[in-house]
Order: structure tokens, then C-alpha cells, then sequence
């Protein structure tokens, strides 16, 4: 296993992703279905066991002398609370998704 304490030297924050999921969700601030994906994170040595951040993809145009119109995605940080924290990678994910469900504006099978 990688032992994070070889790279403290110039790794401020080390981080595990233990489980990621992708999702495409309605957002009410964007009114539009976005893809969303969502990483359970481990940091070796934390009091906190797992945390979650999450992601939203956003397109952009990404302009070169060979394709001068062209289009790429990124991935920016969507901003999860700091307070999520669970005990195993699936909770961590479970509290990020549903802490998800309460910025969208519509719900499947609803």
C-alpha cells in the first residue's frame, strides 16, 4: 500500500479515493440535467475516517491552431459542506447524494 508520509516533503494534503460515483442530476441553479461525480475520500491519519467532495463538469472551448472551435469538459468543485464525515466510503457517498437531492429541482420517479 502507498504510504503517504513518503511525500509529506511536498504534499500538503494526501488524499485516498476510495469510491466515486457519477451521477446526472437537474440542478435548480443551472436548469439543466449536469453530470455530477462524487469521491469518498480517505486522508491517512485523519480523525475523520471518510469525507466526500464532489464535482461538477462543466463545458468549455478549448482553442488550438488545430481545432480552433473545439470543446472539452473539466471537472470544477462543487462545494460539499466541510461537516460530512462517515465511517465508511458508501456513507460518505450516501450523505454527499443526499445532501445533492436537496439542490435539485426535480427527482426521478417522482
Amino acid at each position: 500500500m502507498l504510504v503517504a508520509e513518503r511525500f509529506e516533503d511536498f504534499c500538503e494534503e494526501f488524499y485516498f479515493v476510495e469510491k466515486s460515483v457519477e451521477v446526472y442530476v437537474h440542478l435548480r441553479s443551472v436548469d439543466d440535467t449536469r453530470r455530477v461525480r462524487i469521491d469518498a475520500l480517505y486522508e491517512p491519519g485523519s480523525t475523520t475516517q471518510y469525507t466526500a467532495a464532489a464535482y461538477i463538469e462543466e463545458m468549455i472551448e478549448v482553442a488550438s491552431i488545430r481545432t480552433p472551435y473545439a470543446k472539452g469538459s473539466v471537472w470544477i468543485n462543487f462545494g460539499l459542506p466541510s461537516i460530512l464525515a462517515a465511517k465508511s466510503a458508501d456513507d460518505a457517498i450516501a450523505q454527499a447524494l443526499r445532501w445533492l437531492r436537496g439542490h435539485c429541482s426535480k427527482v426521478a420517479g417522482a
